[in-house]
Order: structure tokens, then sequence, then C-alpha cells
């Protein structure tokens, strides 16, 4: 596995300063009151504005603005976000919306402030992963049934039309080579290829899901209760998803916590979002979890190398290497684990 990137502080971002005049007057408008302090945001790979407000008033608000013309794919999702987090049921643990709109060309979306704030997973204690999973679960009861005011694609569409998905039939042909093939993955090609091409078939789902659960998208509140951001990827798939792409990083720390082991394998099998797959003792062996971890690795690791485009944070490159090559990690721990070759 690669070296986990600083989560906390992987965003590139303006300052509040540097947000036109009228952006800041329209803000401290809507707010109710002037800003007195500003923390932005430290986690992310986007350039957007997104920050904690301390207001005169004693209050706090959690504001993003982007601009149309300069920072279009953070302004787009911005806008996105807005859309749904207005049509969540108010059962999912999500930072509630105050307001937003469109000023000029800048999107600016304001939400409720989380107490106490902090990023869970540095690394992952019992506490703070028994508080994200059970957010999981949380919002995937409330989403059980899709918003009616949203339209939802599924998160399957174009999955395989881009390159990234015969990432390892190139590196078998030895069309292209990586610093992350591990030797088991090496022997392994064959079979991961067709993991990814049978993600397809094997993530097709009616469930909306969060489809970018990161530890940098959660928050801990003093209360140690966790609560989920940044809900602009929201699709359709199987509920478990969610919580197999979060318990990747789980893997990663694979760890001893006040003697309990933080076991990713035994929390998935012990999830109810796991309703449905197969399962032996604490193992979760149906082959779909399979597929979509293969379908992960692909997609990260094939852009791992490429250049970072100046819309994104520099870090983001290491995330694509971390983030793929423990997926890859994951796969074979479980292979090994539940004694089942992959070979093709």
């Amino acid at each position: 596995m690669t070296a986990r990137p600083p989560y906390e502080r992987t965003a590139q971002r303006p300052g509040w300063g540097e947000l036109p005049p009228a952006v800041r007057r329209r803000i401290e408008g809507r707010a109710g009151a002037e800003v007195a302090g500003v923390a932005v945001a430290g986690g992310g790979f986007t350039r957007g504005f997104a920050g904690l407000l301390d207001l005169a008033d004693g209050t706090s608000v959690f504001v993003k603005a982007a601009s149309h013309a300069i920072r279009p794919i953070a302004a787009s999702s911005y806008a996105r976000e807005a859309e749904v987090l207005r049509a969540l049921p108010p059962e999912v643990p999500a930072p509630a919306l105050l307001w937003s709109e469109r000023l000029d060309d800048w999107q600016v979306l304001a939400t409720t402030a989380v107490p106490g704030a902090r990023m869970p997973g540095q690394p992952w204690t019992s506490p703070d992963l028994v508080a994200a999973v059970h957010a999981c679960e949380t919002y995937a009861a409330a989403l059980r049934a899709s918003p009616p005011d949203l339209e939802l694609a599924p998160m399957t569409a174009g999955m395989l039309e881009d390159a990234w998905s015969q990432w390892f039939a190139d590196l078998a042909a030895g069309r292209s080579s990586s610093r992350l093939i591990t030797p088991w993955a090496t022997d392994n090609l064959g079979r991961l290829h067709d993991l990814v091409q049978a993600a397809a078939e094997a993530l097709v789902g009616n469930d909306p899901g969060h489809n970018d659960l990161r530890p940098d998208n959660i928050l801990i509140d003093r209360g140690g209760v966790a609560w989920i951001c940044d809900w602009n990827w929201l699709a359709l798939g199987p509920a478990w998803t969610d919580l197999v792409g979060l318990l990747v990083t789980v893997h990663a720390d694979h760890r001893h916590d006040a003697g309990a082991v933080v076991d990713a394998d035994r929390v998935l099998a012990e999830s109810w979002p796991s309703d449905g797959l197969e399962r032996r003792d604490a193992v979760v062996v149906d082959e779909r979890v399979d597929s979509f971890l293969a379908l992960i690795a692909a997609f990260m690791g094939a852009q791992a190398d490429d250049p970072v485009p100046d819309i994104a944070s520099s870090w983001l490159a290491a995330h694509r290497a971390y983030f793929g090559s423990v997926a890859l990690s994951w796969l074979e721990h479980r292979s090994r684990r539940i004694g089942r070759t992959l070979r093709s």
C-alpha cells in the first residue's frame, strides 16, 4: 500500500478574503451578521471555497462558494449538492441546507455547522468507526425510497466506457505498467479484469447512495455522532456499496484499538446494509464485493500517475494511488481469508 495522504489538509482553497466583495457581502447578508472569523476546510480535492464562518452574533454557518467561470466543476458540484440536500429526508445525518443561490457566475450554498467537528479515521478508532457505520446505516434506511424531487442515475451509468476500465487488461498485455501492482495482483490480472467488467451487473440496485463516502466526507461532532457531508454524487445502486467504499480505509488501518481488532470484513458482515450478500462466518464472501473493490482499484490506479488538472488539489494523485492500492490490498486479503483463488 502507498502512503496515506494527509486527508485533513489535502484541500487547496481560496481564503475568505479572496472571494469577490459582492459575494462576501451577499453571504453576510443571507447569514444575518458580519463574519468575525473563518476556518477554511482542510479536507477535499476541489479548489472551491469551503469553510466555517463564525459570525459577529455568536452563531456559525458553513459556506461553499465557487465561480462557474473559474472553477466550473466545483460550482456545478455545489449546485447539485444544494439540490440533493433540499430533497433529503430529515432522518439523514447530514448538515441541513440553509440557503443556496447563484450570484452572477458564483454558486453559493450554506449549511448548518457541525459543533466541534473533526474528521475520523486518522487512523480509525473503534468509536469513530461505530459512529460512521451507524450514520451509514441510518441514511441507507432513510433513503430506501428515492427522494421524489430528484432524478438519480444508476452508479453504473457509463462505468465501462472509459479507458480506465481496461487497466488490468492493459497491464496483462504489457500496454502499461504500474507501481501499484503487487506480485499477487500480477498473478491475477486476468481475473481482476473480469471482475471489473462484471461490475456493471454486480452494482445494479435501486437504493440511493452517497457514492463518495470517505473519511474526509464525514464529520464527528463533540458528542461522537457522525455526520455525512458532500452529497453531490447521489446515485442508485446496492445499499452496501457506500459501506464497502468507506471500509477500504478501515482495512488500511487493520489495527488493534483497546484490544479489539478493527476488521473491515467483520464490520461489513455485521452491518445491515450487507443484507442480501452471501456470508460465511463473519466474512462476506459475495463476489459482488470483490467486483466493486476491483473497480475502485482500476479507477484509482489507472489515474494515479496522470497529471493533476489545475481544477483539483495536487494531493489528488496521492489519494488515487493510496485508495487504489488499499482496495487491491483488501481484495488480496479477502481472497486469502476466504480461501478462494482469483485465477482465471
